[in-house]
């Protein structure tokens, strides 16, 4: 989520303003970005709103590349039904032929994971569904994972076309949920991709990436 330094604009807490939902926030990765001709100090970091109570909040760094600079998991303990849920939010690096440093975060994260607590998992990943940091999530970390878009009938494109009016991009944001342990992974009931129409004024989508809803239930 775009920030600049000072708070003057802060992308979310607008958004959260807007739908009365608690925020947290993580800012990342500040360096001098363009918006409206000039260029501003700014933060490209990671939120989270959400009805829930907030008992917890940390944030992870990650394995990373000076070219890329820092990247980081925000991780929340929330009250869901008197018990805890962890929710973890993260945004891979976007180096070209980073997959193993992108895996490598992802076993950081992993690491995180606590035993017998439900954990959901998303972000963007920056990582096809067959690239090899989705399926060593999937298939070598030894978690049990349960992916949305399987529930959603397979995975579809999430990046927006160069004219930010058609998603014709991959499909590199996900959602998951993950367990250790002796515990069972949520089951995903419903999924599906969202924010993916576009202003029926101007014809730009909301952003340069769909969102992806799923609907969690306890095994």
């Amino acid at each position: 989520m775009f920030s600049t330094a000072g708070g003057a604009i802060h992308t979310d807490e607008a958004i959260r303003e807007r739908l009365r939902l608690q925020h947290v926030h993580a800012p990342a990765r500040r360096k001098p970005r363009a918006l409206a001709g000039h260029d501003l100090d700014s933060t490209s970091g990671l939120s989270v709103l959400t009805r829930l109570p907030v008992t917890g909040n940390d944030v992870l760094a990650l394995p990373s590349d000076p070219a890329d600079g820092e990247r980081v998991a925000q991780i929340l303990i929330l009250d869901w039904n008197g018990g805890p849920l962890v929710v973890i939010n993260t945004h891979l690096t976007h180096l070209a032929d980073a997959d193993d440093l992108r895996t490598r975060q992802l076993a950081a994260i992993a690491g995180s994971v606590p035993v017998g607590v439900p954990v959901i998992i998303g972000g963007d990943m920056n990582a096809e569904p067959q690239d090899a940091p989705i399926h060593w999530l999937r298939d070598e970390s030894g978690l049990a994972v349960a992916d949305a878009w399987d529930a959603a009938g397979g995975p579809r494109p999430t990046l927006t076309g160069d004219d930010r009016t058609t998603l014709s991009g991959g499909c590199i944001d996900h959602l998951f949920a993950l367990a250790k342990g002796d515990a069972a992974a949520f089951e995903i009931a419903e999924a599906g991709r969202v924010l993916d129409g576009s202003d029926p004024t101007i014809g730009i989508l909301p952003s340069d990436h769909a969102g992806v809803r799923a609907v969690f239930r306890r095994p």
